[in-house]
This record gives C-alpha cells, sequence and structure tokens, in this order.
C-alpha cells in the first residue's frame, strides 16, 4: 500500500487529501496480521477485531443483519433474495412484498417478516 500511497501523493488532483488503505473481512486476523497491519499503517475491521468496533459488533450496532442470517428461509430462498439485491433484513421489513419473490404463503411470509422485524430491532447485550 504505501508504494501505491506515494505515487498517489504526488499527483495534483490528489493534493491535500488523505489516503488509507482498509482491510475488511468476515474472518478473524491473526496476530501477526493484526501486528503487521498496525505497523504499517492499514485499517484493519475483521469478525472479532478491533475491539469495539469489528465487524459483528458494527453489524449489531447498526442491525445491519444480511438475510442469510434468517432462520425461517432456505439456502435457495436467500439466493433469490440476494439475487434480488434484497441484502439486509431491513429490506424486508421496509418492503414485505419482496417476500414474494420466495413464497406465495402468507402465514410463512409472516414468519419471516417476523423474524426480519425482530433482527432489525435486536439489542444486544452488554458484556462486562
Amino acid at each position: 500500500f504505501n508504494d501505491v500511497k506515494a505515487v498517489w501523493e504526488t499527483r495534483p488532483e490528489n493534493k491535500g487529501l488523505n489516503f488509507s488503505c482498509w482491510v475488511v473481512t468476515n474472518t478473524r486476523f491473526t496476530s501477526d496480521a493484526t501486528d503487521y497491519g498496525n505497523c504499517v499503517g492499514l485499517k484493519l475491521i475483521g469478525w472479532d477485531y478491533p475491539k469495539g468496533s469489528s465487524l459483528r459488533e458494527l453489524i449489531e450496532r447498526m442491525r445491519l443483519f444480511p438475510v442469510t442470517t434468517l432462520t425461517t428461509i432456505n439456502k435457495k430462498q436467500k439466493e433469490v433474495l440476494l439475487n434480488a439485491n434484497i441484502i439486509l433484513c431491513s429490506q424486508i421489513v421496509e418492503k414485505p412484498s419482496v417476500l414474494e419473490l420466495i413464497s406465495s404463503d402468507g402465514k410463512k411470509n409472516d414468519r419471516i417478516l417476523a423474524e426480519a422485524q425482530e433482527l432489525c430491532s435486536y439489542e444486544p447485550i452488554e458484556l462486562l
């Protein structure tokens, strides 16, 4: 990253801009990865790193649960929603009619919607 950053900083159109490199993953970083990233100035967000702003904590705090977390739909139904650009449970809550893409069963759709609503109003328990 530092070699690319050095070139960017020499360009007149980039004068006054700040550059940073981010690595965001839904997996865990090794201690070597975090040590290296911190040493070279990389911004790191992993499933459980950094404490207080990890991907898991950000998802919970912002209530950005993906539809893949729903237990009331199967893998094929999740794929249909994702292919229709329905990524977050909040999109189902905002527009329940999208559930017609995966089911014509009104009671089933009510259960899916209820689960999505529950996730979107989820309050994480503070850990001591």
